[in-house]
């Protein structure tokens, strides 16, 4: 009896220990593979990580590329910005000026149309004093005397008094036809001393004269007696005899000035 009891006792006793190895191996398999899958989740979590960070990484660069193009973007923009705003500032300084200009333009070219009438009086008393070759020249712009706006009659009024100063600051030969004290045509050649005075000589050298400025034409005198001093003073002018000679001629001041 008693030893079936201890076959017993030690069969329950390697039964219980059965179980228990049986139940220990389940739990280590079971922690092992816990253990397994804790590892493969913190690789996977790991990858996933590295993953993202390359992502963001790469995703990153994109970004600060596009951060640093719309910088340049911006100082471009803050260039012309400023570009247009120093040209705003010389174009309004140079619209102040332009203002300024055609302000004073406006003053100007008032006194002008106040002065014009009296001016072109003058010229055109003027006018009738000239010896014939300028009046011929100065005839094409009479016409345009005192018309058209202030513009258009200050050029016609300054081209004139340019034409006469011109003809006044330098010595003049023409040719014309004068008449003799017998009533003969002779062709002559003329020495203007700008508008002060004037001399004629035939090829001959025998008939001679002196012309002064008068009202609706100049004033023709015959001298015949000074047809050989006055001879060699145009043939001095030409430079046809060298070395010239100092020629003695008479020469009248009036004043013809014509009242205003």
């Amino acid at each position: 009896m008693k030893k079936t009891t201890r076959f017993g006792l030690c069969a329950v006793a390697l039964c219980a220990t059965s179980l228990a190895a049986q139940q220990n191996t389940a739990a280590v398999k079971q922690e092992i593979d816990s253990t397994r899958n804790s590892i493969s989740e913190y690789v996977r979590v790991r990858q996933d990580i590295a993953k993202a960070r390359n992502e963001w990484q790469a995703e990153k660069e994109i970004i600060q590329r596009r951060i640093d193009l719309f910088e340049q973007e911006k100082a471009d923009l803050q260039e012309r910005i400023a570009t247009a705003q120093e040209r705003a500032s010389s174009a309004q300084q140079v619209i102040s000026e332009k203002r300024s200009q055609i302000s004073q333009l406006t003053s100007a070219t008032n006194v002008v149309r106040d002065k014009l009438p009296d001016y072109e009086a003058q010229i055109a008393a003027m006018i009738d004093y000239l010896p014939a070759p300028l009046k011929r020249d100065v005839e094409k712009l009479t016409p345009s005397l005192g018309k058209g706006p202030v513009s258009n009659r200050m050029a016609v009024v300054i081209g004139i008094l340019n034409q006469i100063e011109r003809f006044n600051s330098q010595f003049i030969i023409t040719t014309d036809l004068k008449q003799t004290a017998d009533g003969q045509s002779k062709s002559v050649d003329v020495l203007y001393l700008g508008l002060a005075q004037a001399y004629y000589v035939d090829q001959e050298g025998t008939i001679a004269g002196i012309g002064t400025p008068a009202k609706g034409g100049w004033q023709w005198t015959e001298r015949n007696d000074l047809a050989p001093q006055i001879q060699k003073a145009f043939i001095y002018y030409r430079g046809d005899v060298k070395p010239a000679e100092f020629v003695e001629l008479p020469i009248n001041v009036t004043d013809v000035r014509p009242s205003r």
